[in-house]
C-alpha cells in the first residue's frame, strides 16, 4: 500500500512525526497533512505506508540478528520497572561540569538527548561514548534522530554506537531547529524507517550492502506521544513496533512537570 504526502514541511514522505500538538504542525502550526490522513484511511495491522526501498533491498541480506547486549537496565525492565535520567546536557560547559552532574545521577539507564528544540548541544554518540569513557555506573542510551542527517550519516552513527557497547539505542524523528537557526533542516527517514534501518545495521547489515562483523547489539528503543489521539498514536505504533522497536518511551504531566516512562515489547 502506497500513501504519499507532499505538503508535509518537513518533507516526510512515509508518515507523521511527533511534532503536531493537537494536530498543529510545530512548523508552521497548520493542520498536519499525516495526522488526519493516518487515522481516516483504513490500515489492517499489517499495513504500512510505503516505506524506504533501499532498506526493503537491504532486508533481504539479513541472515540472522545479532545477541541484544546484557543490560541491568533491560534484566529490571523485564522484571516490570526500570528507572532512566536524561543527562542535562545544556549546562555542560566543561569536562569538571560533566563530572559533576555524573556525581548526582542514582539511574539503572542514563539517556543522552539530541539537541532537545533543535538547539545544539553536542552529538549526542560521541557524548554517550565520553560517558562510557569516564565510568558512568549505569547503562547509557543516546539519541539518534533523523533530523540534519540523511540515511549515510544515520548508518554511521547507529554503527558507531553497536560498536562502542551502548546498552540501547533510542530512535526518534526530530525536533525542528526553529526559525531562529540559520540551516536547512534534513529528515531523510521517519522514525519507524529509522527503527529499520538500526535493525538492519545491529544485524550486521551496511548501506549499500556492505557486512560487518556484529557480535552483540544495543536494544532498539521508540518514542510514543501522549498528545496525539489514541487512534493515530496506535498506527504509529504499529509502524514502530512492525520496524522493530523493542521497548517505547512516552511522557505524561504529573503536577505539572514532565515525567517519562518505558513499555518493553
Amino acid at each position: 500500500m502506497a500513501i504519499r504526502v507532499y505538503s508535509c514541511p518537513k518533507r516526510l514522505l512515509n508518515g507523521p512525526c511527533g511534532g503536531a500538538l493537537e494536530g498543529a504542525c510545530e512548523v508552521d502550526g497548520r493542520h498536519c497533512p499525516w495526522t488526519g490522513l493516518i487515522e481516516r484511511v483504513p490500515l489492517e495491522p499489517w499495513m504500512l505506508f510505503e516505506e524506504h526501498p533501499l532498506l526493503a533491498e537491504l532486508e533481504g541480506l539479513v541472515e540472522s540478528d545479532s545477541v541484544p547486549r546484557s543490560s541491568a537496565f533491560w534484566r529490571k525492565l523485564t522484571r516490570g520497572k526500570a528507572f532512566t535520567v536524561e543527562f542535562p546536557v545544556k549546562v555542560v560547559r566543561s569536562s569538571e561540569d560533566l563530572l559533576r552532574v555524573l556525581r548526582t545521577l542514582e539511574a539503572d539507564l542514563v539517556t543522552v538527548p539530541d539537541n532537545p528544540l533543535g538547539y545544539p548541544h553536542f552529538d549526542p554518540v560521541a557524548f554517550a561514548t565520553r560517558l562510557k569513557d569516564v565510568g558512568v555506573r549505569a547503562g547509557v542510551m543516546p539519541h539518534v534522530t533523523a533530523k540534519d542527517r540523511n540515511l549515510s550519516a544515520l548508518a554511521s552513527e547507529l554503527r558507531t554506537a553497536q560498536l562502542f557497547g551502548f546498552e540501547a539505542v533510542l530512535l526518534t524523528t526530530g525536533d525542528w531547529p526553529g526559525l531562529s537557526m540559520p540551516s536547512r533542516p534534513v529528515f531523510d527517514l521517519d522514525s519507524p524507517n529509522l527503527l529499520r534501518l538500526a535493525r538492519l545495521v545491529f544485524a550486521g547489515v551496511m548501506p549499500p550492502g556492505q557486512r560487518v562483523q556484529v557480535e552483540s547489539r544495543p536494544r532498539v528503543a521508540g518514542t510514543m506521544n501522549p498528545h496525539y489521539r489514541p487512534r493515530v498514536e496506535a498506527r504509529r505504533t504499529i509502524r514502530k513496533l512492525v520496524a522493530g522497536a523493542e521497548v517505547l518511551f512516552t511522557r505524561w504531566l504529573r503536577g505539572g512537570r514532565a515525567s517519562s516512562q518505558s513499555e518493553r515489547y
